[in-house]
């Protein structure tokens, strides 16, 4: 499966739908991006994004599953990714689309400073 292109995707009124954190999540058209004015704006977005994903994700692992391996841990799932984005090079996976594995990683990277700040085993808000 090829990725669409933002022509195509704004040419369908049906854009791609995908399986995100048990719901169902679109990916942005063109018209969606051009929200933000600023590339400031674009990356605040996308942090506050990064941010719900590290929480939901948070809220359904605890902290055991980090603080067995600590740092190393990171660094061994982050190595996971990257083999995964490696062999999907160029092509979409069957059980989820690439860019998820883009945004394990950034998860992985807050984790990583939070464990430094020694902010990792902050008690989760709801």
């Amino acid at each position: 499966m090829t990725r669409p292109t933002d022509s195509q995707i704004m040419g369908n009124s049906n854009p791609p739908t995908f399986t995100f954190m048990g719901g169902r999540m679109s990916r942005p058209t063109l018209s969606q991006k051009m929200g933000n004015q600023t590339f400031n704006e674009a990356c605040q977005q996308i942090v506050n994004e990064l941010a719900e994903l590290v929480c939901k994700k948070q809220h359904d692992y605890g902290h055991d599953n980090i603080n067995a391996f600590g740092e190393f841990g990171l660094l061994v799932r982050t190595n996971d990714k990257i083999a995964r984005l490696r062999n999907l090079y160029g092509k979409e996976g069957l059980t989820e689309p690439r860019i998820d594995a883009w945004k394990d990683i950034a998860g992985y990277a807050i984790i990583a400073l939070m464990l430094d700040r020694d902010w990792f085993k902050l008690e989760l808000e709801g």
